[in-house]
């Protein structure tokens, strides 16, 4: 598979501010509930997209941005309300990043179901990825807990994000598709904000931290990011950008340890880089998986 550079270095950039985002985010649980944190988020994340993206391009013929926009805003919704579910039912930062990870693993089997072919190491990377939710998640005195399936489900919203983008880099205009996106997040989370939060939403109370944490997920973490990941993938695969997509975890990880002081087990540890490595078997050359150089040439 051959890689474009560009691309690949705005998905490494998307994960690295990914990665950290999910420090701000769990401290955005401790100061808000989760579906009013994620309105505040895209709400910040639509108007910063809405100035940088003057002046606007013009619709074209066969200009999918908006329907694109609104399918890929529903996923983000699900995605991101997930996430923040799990980090506010004491899902730690690290184990989260590599849990959200496994979209690498939902991209290829989705495709299958769709009638697209994949690959033996594609079968394998899953294999290997499913252990390490395995050690990562049953690891210690607690069993696969709710927490840990609802960052899961966030990880298979994750997937179908990147494969609707997938289905329309060719037909959108970026920064109007990552606008009508961002809009339709923001929509669907302020009113479940509202349903579910309504007197937490009056209790709000901005400090330094809050402010903090919405800017920095509104802006580099939703913005930038998405719009780095929309980029990418008009010159990147899905498939390609779901596997680096799992650097993500390695970010997170990391800024867990550095700034939460969060630490994880040996079996942890050995999950999660399982699960890295299963992200990183569909790039090994095919000449070192015989099973799958036996399959071409039959």
């Amino acid at each position: 598979m051959k890689h474009n550079s560009y691309g690949v270095l705005m998905v490494l950039g998307a994960t690295l501010i990914w990665g950290t985002s999910f420090v701000f985010q769990a401290n955005g649980n401790d100061l808000f509930g989760p579906l009013t944190f994620n309105a505040l988020r895209f709400l910040t994340a639509s108007v910063f997209t809405a100035l940088v993206s003057f002046p606007r391009r013009p619709v074209l013929p066969g200009d999918r941005s908006v329907s694109a926009g609104i399918l890929s805003g529903i996923c983000l919704f699900a995605m991101t309300t997930l996430q923040q579910l799990g980090l506010h039912m004491g899902v730690a930062v690290g184990k989260t990043g590599f849990l959200v990870s496994t979209s690498v693993l939902f991209v290829p089997v989705i495709c299958t179901l769709l009638g697209k072919k994949q690959a033996s190491s594609t079968w394998i990377a899953a294999s290997v990825t499913a252990c390490g939710m395995y050690f990562l998640c049953m690891s210690g005195p607690a069993s696969f807990a709710l927490p840990d399936l609802v960052i899961v489900f966030s990880a298979l919203a994750g997937a179908l994000q990147i494969l609707i983008l997938d289905r329309f880099s060719d037909r959108i205009v970026i920064s109007r598709f990552t606008l009508i996106q961002f809009m339709t997040c923001a929509l669907f989370s302020t009113v479940f904000a509202v349903l579910f939060e309504g007197r937490m939403i009056l209790q709000i109370r901005f400090s330094l931290p809050a402010l903090s944490a919405v800017l920095y997920t509104g802006i580099l973490a939703s913005g930038v990011a998405y719009s780095l990941q929309a980029g990418s993938q008009k010159l990147l695969p899905a498939s390609a950008v779901s596997v680096l997509l799992c650097f993500e975890s390695v970010f997170a990880a990391l800024a867990g340890w550095a700034l939460l002081q969060e630490a994880l087990s040996a079996g942890e540890l050995f999950g999660c880089t399982l699960i890295f490595l299963g992200a990183l078997i569909p790039q090994i050359p095919v000449p070192f998986l015989p099973l799958q150089r036996l399959r071409q040439e039959h």
